[in-house]
């Protein structure tokens, strides 16, 4: 067709047509439109991918090409009905339709031509083999089987260690625990004839030096004890969010003996304090589930 340049362009009209449209019709012929298909599995191994392909049908429908022509040529529609005319004189006889470079149409099946087929479907339409995986049901066993043991191992883990994640004693009973005992002292009988003296105890202290707290006010923060381990709820740059973090502590929680501290140039507010770390601990545990953020500070 190199001799009929209005052939090559009213072909090439077709190819952007049905390549960005879908479809034209064409006036005593029928209609071409382009149609997705999507994966097709053509054996268990074989798989042919998403493709376009143009069909043809016998029932004129859509935009005529004489109308693409006009407004590609921006001329009259007579004008462009002549060269419609002119052009299908050129590509069709015998009942067969060549459009070069876009397919031929013989028998009312459209065969795509090898340049616009990859236009249509740069990915390709060559058939794609699907190799099965070796050994894939060993390793889904070997999964499975992985997370059940991980199952058991952490019931037997959460079994074994109830009492420490599901039985920390409250903060009163730990205290209770870590007091010491004093054992009152008597004193010694003079002889049978002596007044009975009764039995004086040795009075306990006001506050245990291992559970003191609620130290230091936000005014006025107390100097930490070097060695001494505090539950911090928050460390604070100001004075009013320190505050703010005291009110709700106490609202919520009125039994607890908040204590504010400077560190450094910020506030530290402390909802127990202990000179051993274990008591802080289980303080931590027993409350973690509702202040998630709170840590264990040693002073140094």
């Amino acid at each position: 067709m190199g001799n009929y340049p209005m052939v090559d362009q009213v072909n090439k009209l077709i190819g952007n047509i049905l390549a960005e449209r879908g479809e034209v019709a064409l006036p005593e012929i029928g209609t071409l439109s382009v149609e997705r298909h999507p994966a097709e599995r053509l054996s268990r191994s074989m798989i042919k991918p998403p493709y376009r392909k143009v069909v043809f049908s016998s029932e004129i429908r859509g935009k005529r090409l004489a109308t693409y022509i006009a407004e590609a040529a921006r001329c009259e529609a007579a004008a462009a009905e002549e060269i419609y005319g002119r052009w299908l004189a050129q590509v069709y006889a015998d009942e067969i339709l060549t459009i070069e470079g876009i397919g031929t149409l013989k028998n009312k099946q459209f065969t795509l031509s090898a340049e616009f087929d990859r236009r249509l479907n740069p990915q390709g339409t060559a058939s794609v083999k699907v190799r099965r995986p070796i050994g894939f049901d060993w390793v889904l066993w070997c999964g499975v089987a992985a997370i059940a043991c991980g199952l058991c191992f952490g019931a037997y883990y959460l079994y074994d260690n109830h009492d420490e994640y599901f039985g920390a004693k409250p903060v009163e009973e730990v205290a209770k625990v870590e007091k010491p005992v004093v054992t009152p002292v008597e004193k010694p009988v003079a002889d049978s004839l002596a007044t009975a003296q009764p039995v004086v105890a040795e009075p306990a202290p006001e506050k245990d030096d291992i559970l003191l707290a609620g130290s230091g006010t936000v005014d006025a923060p107390a100097k930490r004890v070097s060695q001494r381990s505090y539950v911090v709820l928050g460390v604070f740059g100001s004075k009013t969010n320190a505050q703010r973090a005291v009110e709700t502590a106490q609202k919520n929680h009125p039994d607890w003996r908040l204590g504010v501290y400077r560190l450094g140039e910020n506030l530290l507010v402390s909802a127990f304090e202990s000179d051993s770390e274990e008591p802080c601990q289980l303080f931590k545990r027993a409350h973690q589930a509702e202040y998630q953020d709170m840590w264990i500070h040693k002073a140094r």
